[in-house]
């Protein structure tokens, strides 16, 4: 059963749907793969929904001395902006960052309208 999952992956993936392979095709279609992923600027891809995965790769990919208990330091950080991405990080970690809700709001002139919260 794996090796039809395989076939279906590769035909899906390179277009081949419909058309007659040989065992040839797909045994240089998986070198070319495995070529791929040894080049450095190889990036397995994560789906959208594990986005915990995403930063921790991201997280390490630019912070190199880093551990593994800084990462996870940093997800629950921007998991509690209801963010996810690990640029969001480097925003709010930089020195010149100034969150929006930290800003001062303008006065306003106090109504009969708008006291009734007060």
């Amino acid at each position: 059963k794996l090796w039809r999952y395989l076939v279906r992956q590769f035909t899906n993936k390179n277009n081949l749907i419909g058309k007659k392979l040989t065992y040839s095709d797909l045994v240089k279609g998986w070198l070319k793969e495995e070529a791929k992923k040894k080049q450095p600027s190889y990036k397995t891809k994560i789906g959208k929904q594990f986005k915990y995965n995403i930063f921790i790769r991201d997280f390490f990919a630019n912070e190199k001395e880093k551990t593994l208990s800084n990462a996870i330091r940093a997800w629950k950080k921007v998991k509690s902006f209801n963010q996810y991405t690990y640029p969001f990080y480097k925003s709010i970690t930089n020195k010149d960052y100034k969150p929006s809700f930290l800003e001062p709001k303008p006065n306003k002139k106090l109504t009969h309208k708008n006291r009734s919260h007060i």
